[in-house]
């Protein structure tokens, strides 16, 4: 789901990496919970492997972003497997790419920021809605209700990663998710500051406790 959601809005997307998006998110959000509950259930399984597959060919194409840059360096600094770590930050990122950036990578296809319309352009397809907020809040809450719907941990502290221990590494993995390659062709550029704020959103999970 993160490589579909991120190659989406990355300024490397096209239309053949969207449609690729679009359907891997679509086969995701119908055939996941169904895996979870019945993995013997081959239909669902052939849905998932298919999903993998076409997220892929679209990272492959369009690559990934800042979502990415975050799990790799608490990943490997707390031993934290890659989809786990992906799923406690992508509702954040998720958020972050849809605000107004301070920065911003202009490419080809992104000459203005686009990033709130292609998320809305997805979840329309996803979940309907008729304005592009409310798709667009379809699909953040579509991605909220699997995470919860698959018993997923929401924050870093529910991982089990001791608040000390995660506040001594901030200014580390702050810097080295800033200097990850996977930022380049996220759409909003991030700053060490914003990139230390998703991490703390990451770690207790609500804007309250990360302030």
């Amino acid at each position: 789901m993160t490589h579909a959601l991120e190659a989406d809005v990355s300024i490397f997307a096209s239309p053949y990496t969207d449609a690729f998006c679009v359907q891997s998110a679509r086969l995701i959000f119908d055939a996941l919970p169904k895996v979870y509950d019945d993995p013997g259930d081959l239909g669902a399984r052939t849905d998932m492997a298919n999903a993998a597959t076409l997220a892929g060919q679209a990272f492959a194409n369009a690559f990934v972003g800042t979502n990415h840059a975050l799990a790799h360096a608490v990943g490997a600094r707390f031993g934290i497997a890659h989809g786990r770590a992906n799923g406690v930050f992508l509702p954040h990122v998720l958020r972050y790419n849809a605000a107004m950036p301070s920065k911003f990578m202009p490419a080809p296809g992104y000459s203005a920021y686009i990033a709130p319309d292609k998320y809305a352009q997805l979840g329309r397809v996803v979940f309907g809605g008729r304005a592009p907020e409310e798709s667009r809040r379809r699909l953040f809450q579509g991605v909220g209700d699997l995470l919860d719907r698959l018993h997923m941990p929401r924050s870093l502290k529910a991982v089990g990663i001791a608040e000390d221990e995660f506040l001594q590494a901030l200014p580390e993995l702050a810097m080295n998710a800033f200097q990850d390659l996977s930022n380049r062709t996220n759409p909003r550029m991030p700053l060490v500051i914003e990139i230390t704020d998703l991490l703390k959103l990451g770690y207790y999970g609500t804007d309250d406790q990360a302030r």
